[in-house]
C-alpha cells in the first residue's frame, strides 16, 4: 500500500491520499490493505453476489484517480444531509463520493 502512494504521480493527490488513509485508518480502527492494484481498503465486507455467491468487499475504500481521490462506502452507511457541506465539493455515485481535493474539505 504504502508503495502503491508513493506511485501517485501529483503532488497534492498523493499526499490527500496519505491523509486519508491515515483518517480512515482512525476512524475505522482497521488496517489498509490492497484490493487489486489501485484500491485501499479498510475492514471487510461479506454479502452475497447477483448470483447469490458468497462475495467480500471492503467498508470503505479509497483510489487516487487521475483526476479525483474516489472513496468508496459500502451498505450501512447513512449520509448525513449536511455532508455535502461537511465533507467539501463531492459528487455522489451510487455509493461513491469524489473529492478532488482534500485541502478544501474540513481537515
Amino acid at each position: 500500500m504504502t508503495k502503491f502512494l508513493a506511485s501517485v504521480e501529483d503532488p497534492t493527490q498523493r499526499s490527500d491520499a496519505r491523509k486519508l488513509v491515515r483518517m480512515l485508518r482512525d476512524a475505522t480502527g482497521a488496517k489498509p490493505t490492497m484490493w487489486g492494484d489501485k484500491l485501499v481498503g479498510f475492514g471487510r465486507y461479506d454479502y452475497a453476489n447477483a448470483s447469490g455467491a458468497p462475495a467480500s468487499w471492503f467498508r470503505i475504500g479509497l483510489s487516487p484517480r487521475k483526476r479525483d481521490l474516489t472513496v468508496y462506502i459500502m451498505p450501512g452507511f447513512a449520509r448525513s444531509k449536511d455532508a455535502p457541506e461537511e465533507a467539501g465539493p463531492a459528487q455522489d455515485g451510487k455509493v461513491v463520493p469524489v473529492h478532488q481535493a482534500l485541502g478544501r474539505c474540513g481537515r
